[in-house]
């Protein structure tokens, strides 16, 4: 679109896609009966019903959307009926690290600047 696409619209595509994966699994007739078996006597390990394992990955730009999608679809039940995301994977995100990363970083630099100096 020539005026772009605001982080709401994009969450929903991102819902919608995940939406599509999920009716492709569970169109597989062997997992759409396992899905719906409510009962498991835990005697045989084939008779229990296999989830999917659900990955996101977002990069650059997606990241911020994705965390968007990935929180309505922890908090609010109606946004996306299947499960949430077992497992989020964010790359090139320029948000602050750990505090405790810092001082790492400044130690390993004094130490440096330290033995230079002797050296010298």
């Amino acid at each position: 679109r020539r005026g772009g696409y605001t982080f709401e619209e994009v969450a929903c595509c991102i819902r919608e896609a995940a939406r599509t994966l999920f009716a492709e699994y569970y169109r597989n007739e062997k997992n759409a009966d396992a899905a719906s078996m409510t009962t498991f006597d835990g005697d045989d390990p084939a008779e229990k019903p296999q989830e999917p394992q659900f990955t996101v990955i977002f990069h650059d730009f997606g990241v911020l959307v994705g965390t968007i999608f990935v929180n309505r679809a922890l908090e609010e039940k109606y946004f996306f009926e299947h499960k949430p995301p077992d497992k989020v994977i964010l790359l090139d995100v320029l948000v602050r690290p750990h505090p405790k990363f810092f001082r790492k970083q400044e130690q390993n630099t004094t130490t440096t600047t330290t033995t230079r100096m002797k050296e010298e």
